[in-house]
């Protein structure tokens, strides 16, 4: 075994510069940066080509990846948070003491990020944001400002999530993100505690009697749907015809000419069809006789 600190690589701001566009060149080819160790082997011989007095290695590429992920995921989480001012021009972060406070007692690798902020962060945020998840702290810009017992709730979230079950790290020290050391990798404080509340165990014959209690409901509700709904378009679209040869069909027909015509000429047709020949002689005419024949009622 190697001695401890021997062919450890200390990143300098270069090679940070460096290995974030050649990831970004790769992201935009392949769309994604879950990448297999084929696409991390051309990613680490651009870096050897690049560096070629430093001892890169497939193993050392990928935890620095995972390294500055975390990094970058953490600091994500403070920027975003409610009270806290990020110059990006100067790279420093401000915020209340209570809020560092609260973040560093969930990981004291929040620390660092009061003295030098993040290096490079747009370009961090383009390579991980699309898989970065903030959190019980992630707000949108288009949400309203919390009250103070909607922040103190989330707060409280925030520092529940460390408490929760997740994969077991090592807490990154502070400038751990300049060296490739091993001991210092950490996975990115991501997942939440999940619970799962166990199901009521039930027989096979308890379950099928279940299924046909909702059959038979559904069942019969849809045939009192059925039922209701086509009666209702029976009354509705399609309205029983008067008989024919009746008073009440010519009615009918002469109701379509009612806007045509004076009302009391309209009143005054009505009263004529009631006589057995008139109503014959009305019905036999097409419309625009129909409108001459009532006219001609007003100057027998």
């Amino acid at each position: 075994m190697a001695p401890k600190g021997e062919n450890i690589i200390e990143w300098s701001d270069e090679m940070d510069l460096a290995f974030l566009n050649v990831m970004l060149e790769k992201q935009r080819r392949t769309h994604t940066t879950t990448w297999k160790t084929s696409a991390w082997k051309e990613i680490t011989a651009k870096m050897m080509n690049l560096f070629p007095d430093k001892q890169l290695f497939l193993h050392k590429v990928k935890d620095k990846y995972q390294r500055m992920k975390t990094n970058f995921t953490r600091f994500f989480e403070i920027v975003k948070h409610t009270g806290v001012g990020w110059d990006a021009d100067t790279n420093t972060v401000t915020a209340d003491s209570d809020v560092w406070d609260m973040f560093i007692k969930k990981n004291r690798a929040y620390k660092t990020f009061r003295s030098k902020g993040c290096k490079y962060y747009d370009l961090q945020k383009q390579l991980f944001s699309s898989s970065v998840a903030t959190g019980a702290l992630r707000i949108s810009s288009t949400d309203p400002p919390p009250t103070l017992e909607e922040e103190r709730r989330l707060n409280e979230e925030f520092l529940s999530r460390g408490k929760g079950k997740q994969k077991q790290h090592i807490d990154l020290e502070e400038d751990s993100d300049e060296s490739d050391d091993p001991a210092h990798v950490a996975q990115p404080i991501l997942t939440e505690s999940r619970r799962r509340v166990p199901k009521r165990s039930q027989s096979k014959s308890s379950q099928m009697q279940e299924c046909m209690d909702i059959f038979r409901e559904s069942f019969t509700k849809n045939q009192q749907d059925t039922t209701s709904s086509a009666k209702k378009s029976k009354s509705v679209s399609s309205p029983e015809k008067p008989e024919k040869n009746s008073i009440e069909e010519a009615l009918n027909e002469l109701a379509k000419l009612e806007s045509r015509i004076p009302k009391s000429l309209f009143v005054k047709a009505g009263k004529t069809l009631l006589d057995p020949g008139s109503q014959r002689l009305f019905m036999w005419f097409k419309e625009e006789s129909r409108m001459e024949w009532i006219l001609q009622l007003d100057h027998p």
